[in-house]
């Protein structure tokens, strides 16, 4: 009886313990998470990145699509005439691109909200992505085919749309604008959002979320990530975006390959709107003149009376 007792006892002291879930890792022990309500509003606002990516439609050779995957930055004029909208690609969508030079179809894929692009009207594309070269893998492992829909990786990508007035579009996801002939200065402001110190991801210590500045002419504006904010350039006015503006710190030691996008934002000119092709005017058929109906118009000539009979 006195065993059976000491069974029951070690049974419900094991019952007690939790094992650790040998698939997760644990953080460290000084990691200790900031409180959720010590967080501004404004600081919450820092979410997922916008991309935008150029694709070919079939795997082709084409001096445009070498150069760019080479992550030089193209440049070439084309014309919107259909959009893939393919559910299996979410949260991606593509737009389809007839590009002028060569003759090739190119496809716009992007990631949030849609560049302003209409079926019909030229445009002007200046595209660049900073891609990530895959890791070499050693001539005896298995390659393992990609699957379609996974795109290549990229550190950075920048899109500019212009049409016939000017710059309608700009994208800018972890570009340097250094050398942009845009002039826009884009740079960190003094916040003061804390600290978050992460302790769901093993590759990464803290988060900080950080105010950007922007500015183009004499002009300026600071926004948290979420907020909306205008600015004017050569008489037109535009609504800067910004989706993420974050001070990453990665765990020691390195995670092999892990990085985070730090800052995304975007450009749209509301004033002149996009330039969209009038629809074609309705041509009235052209009756024929019968001789039954007078002319518009006419005056009716008076007749002599006729002459007095004798």
């Amino acid at each position: 009886m006195r065993l059976r007792s000491i069974s029951i006892l070690l049974i419900l002291l094991l019952s007690s313990c939790s094992l650790p879930d040998a698939g997760s890792t644990p953080a460290p022990p000084d990691r200790k998470p900031a409180a959720v309500a010590a967080i501004p509003d404004k600081c919450r606002g820092d979410g997922a990145v916008q991309t935008w990516q150029l694709l070919p439609v079939q795997p082709a050779t084409s001096e445009l699509m070498a150069a760019y995957d080479d992550r030089e930055v193209v440049e070439f004029s084309g014309a919107v005439f259909g959009s893939d909208d393919d559910p299996s690609r979410q949260p991606h969508r593509r737009y389809l691109i007839s590009e002028a030079a060569e003759g090739i179809t190119v496809t716009l894929d992007y990631q949030g909200d849609p560049p302003p692009l209409a079926v019909g009207p030229r445009y002007r594309f200046v595209a660049w992505a900073d891609f990530v070269p895959p890791p070499a893998t050693p001539l005896t492992a298995t390659v393992t085919p990609t699957p379609p829909n996974q795109l290549p990786d990229a550190a950075g990508y920048e899109l500019q749309v212009h049409d016939s007035i000017g710059l309608l579009f700009l994208g800018l996801t972890d570009t340097d604008l250094a050398d942009d002939p845009l002039g826009i200065e884009v740079s960190n402001a003094e916040g003061d959002c804390p600290t978050v110190v992460i302790t769901n991801n093993p590759c990464v210590e803290s988060r900080q979320v950080q105010p950007l500045r922007i500015r183009w002419d004499n002009n300026e504006i600071t926004l948290y990530p979420g907020e909306d904010g205008q600015l004017q350039h050569q008489g037109m006015i535009y609504e800067v975006s910004v989706f993420r503006n974050r001070q990453v710190t990665y765990a020691e030691p390195a995670c092999a390959g892990y990085s985070e996008h730090a800052r995304s934002l975007r450009v749209d000119r509301i004033d002149p709107p996009p330039v969209v092709p009038a629809p074609p005017t309705p041509v009235t058929p052209t009756l024929p003149l019968t001789g039954t109906e007078p002319l518009s118009g006419a005056v009716p000539i008076p007749l002599p009376p006729p002459p007095a009979l004798p």
